[in-house]
């Protein structure tokens, strides 16, 4: 009867043994996805560089707009908490020279990049604005919109940021 005792007290002691080893691989193998998933998506969370607005090379008078346009873009999300303006997108590009945005978010080691152009059709201004995520390539969020010529950046460049805004505190 001792001995039938004893053993299962032993069985008793290595089920609990197995136990406490089963959580401390599975909490082991938990530390080890989370470390390594940081490391994958380093602190750039919620980061964004506007690169500048393009235009018509034959209506260099939108020069002025798409600079301001993005100046705009640029200032406003400097201003949100949170949200991380990764600077110098325009000194990597040549002016109003069409870019892989992705190349240029990876060089600046962002999460996202907005991107524009601005064109003329007769009276009217056709502003085209996305944001793409660059870590494959993707449209976060894209718009087409109509203006009347003499419309100011900041009018152009209010929705724009609105929806730039909406978009990367959106959660996931």
């Amino acid at each position: 009867m001792r001995f039938v005792i004893e053993n299962q007290r032993m069985s008793g002691l290595r089920s609990g043994s197995l136990l406490v080893v089963a959580i401390l691989i599975f909490a082991i193998g938990a530390l080890v996805f989370a470390l390594s998933h940081l490391k994958s998506h380093r602190i750039h969370a919620g980061s964004v560089a506007v690169i500048p607005f393009l235009h018509e090379p034959s209506d260099p008078d939108l020069v002025p707009l798409c600079n301001n346009v993005s100046q705009q873009v640029e200032d406003g999300l400097a201003r949100i908490p949170g949200v991380r303006l990764i600077h110098g997108a325009a000194s990597l590009i040549s002016p109003n020279k069409a870019v892989d945005p992705q190349a240029i978010g990876v060089v600046l080691k962002t999460d996202t990049v907005v991107v524009g152009k601005i064109e003329r059709e007769r009276d009217h201004l056709i502003v085209r604005t996305d944001l793409l995520n660059v870590a494959d390539g993707s449209q976060l969020w894209g718009a087409q919109s109509e203006y009347p010529v003499g419309t100011s950046a900041q009018q152009i460049a209010a929705p724009i940021l609105q929806n730039v805004l909406r978009k990367l505190t959106e959660s996931p």
